[in-house]
């Protein structure tokens, strides 16, 4: 029998097909709920584990993060309102080193001076910084004895609080 292919010709014939029929294996075009919640168990990392980050391709053919679960706000164990004051770094509000607290830490957003809690408490002030935490690493003066004062990077931040009866949460 004549063959009117040669081999060539079949193999890209055989190409072709499987391109245009077997592509769809390679790289589904389209998925089912099943691998939709497939893709869901896979792409949420454990709570509190680290992991490598990697980009998923979805259905569409667009490339994003996988969701990863937000860690849970602590709980507050004591909860008072009390006065709040402001400060910054000057020498006439904090001694000669002005920039460094008194637990030796450097000061930063978030730093929270007050005498009447332990060095390393961490405490929120929901009404007016939402869930972020401010830590206690400096001291006030002895007189202050019920009272905390936020760190601020200006004089003029810091006169723009003055001084609020604000709630505090102890965590």
């Amino acid at each position: 029998m004549y063959n009117i292919f040669p081999a060539s010709k079949i193999k890209l014939i055989n190409f072709l097909v499987l391109v245009a029929f077997g592509w769809e294996f390679i790289f589904p075009l389209h998925a089912t709920a099943a691998d939709i919640k497939d893709q869901n168990n896979l792409i949420s990392p454990p709570v509190g584990q680290i992991s490598e980050v990697a980009l998923m391709v979805t259905n569409d053919g667009m490339s994003r993060l996988p969701e990863i679960p937000e860690k849970p706000q602590p709980v507050a164990k004591k909860t008072m309102i009390i006065a709040v004051s402001a400060y910054s770094s000057t020498v006439d509000q904090c001694g000669a080193d002005p920039f460094t607290t008194a637990s030796g830490t450097k000061v930063h957003d978030g730093t929270l001076a007050a005498n009447f809690l332990p060095i390393g408490t961490r405490v929120r002030l929901p009404d007016h910084f939402g869930n972020k935490i401010f830590v206690v690493e400096d001291r006030m003066a002895t007189r202050f004895s019920n009272r905390a004062d936020i760190w601020m990077p200006s004089r003029t931040e810091a006169k723009q609080w003055g001084i609020k009866h604000v709630r505090i949460e102890i965590l």
